[in-house]
């Protein structure tokens, strides 16, 4: 039975590979609005009926590509040591990632699209601030709520500038100034990267599924 489970998710893996490549080749032809369901399965091969498997709509193939990318982010974060675990390193990690995955950011990185990043981001707002619900006072939790979506939100908004205007500045250079703007933050371990740090310590790598969780099992055709 475990085997049958592994191969199930391997298959779930590269039917989602497959709808993944199958929309970001249609973003070279046409806008992302333009791109309906059907485009998609013709373009992978695969059936109506094996998307919905996976997902709900087109928008949940963005978020869970960008889930599967923030989730291996805390995962190095885990694996390096503890003295490395500083806003830097953990800056450069991070942009390091965004050039190794820079071709389909940058099909994905539109103006119509522009809304899924900030609504994914809007989910790990919610985990961190979570994390302090119960261990401050009501005040306290609001005032912490605002400074994680301070962080997060501007954050974002550099990363996705950079990106738009062809990283104008070096990936080191960018997490440098990243650093610094999160220096205020790193005085009372309230930056997002050392929240991170701790998500990870606690075993709460959490990886939001915006597909359903049944199992695909769609075929490619050659």
């Amino acid at each position: 039975m475990l085997h049958k489970v592994n191969t199930d998710n391997r298959q779930v893996q590269r039917t989602r590979g497959w709808l993944l490549e199958a929309l970001l080749i249609l973003l070279d032809e046409k806008p992302y609005e333009k791109i309906g369901i059907s485009d998609i399965t013709k373009k992978a091969g695969v059936a109506r009926q094996t998307f919905y498997r996976n997902y709900d709509t087109k928008d949940d193939i963005v978020i869970q590509y960008l889930d599967d990318i923030f989730t291996a982010h805390l995962i190095r974060i885990k694996n390096i040591s503890n003295h490395d675990k500083t806003n830097k390193v953990i800056a450069t990690l991070r942009f390091e990632q965004i050039i190794e995955h820079k071709e389909n950011l940058k099909k994905l990185f539109k103006d119509e699209t522009e809304h899924l990043f900030y609504s994914y981001f809007k989910k790990w707002e919610d985990i961190i601030s979570d994390l302090y619900k119960n261990k401050l006072t009501k005040k306290d939790y609001l005032s912490f709520r605002y400074m994680v979506k301070f962080q997060l939100g501007g954050s974002l908004r550099v990363v996705i500038d950079w990106f738009q205007h062809d990283m104008p500045l070096h990936p080191a250079k960018m997490a440098e100034l990243v650093a610094d703007f999160l220096k205020p933050f790193e005085i009372r371990n309230t930056s997002i990267p050392k929240l991170l740090v701790v998500i990870t310590q606690d075993e709460k790598i959490v990886t939001l599924k915006s597909g359903k969780n049944t199992k695909g099992k769609g075929r490619r055709h050659e």
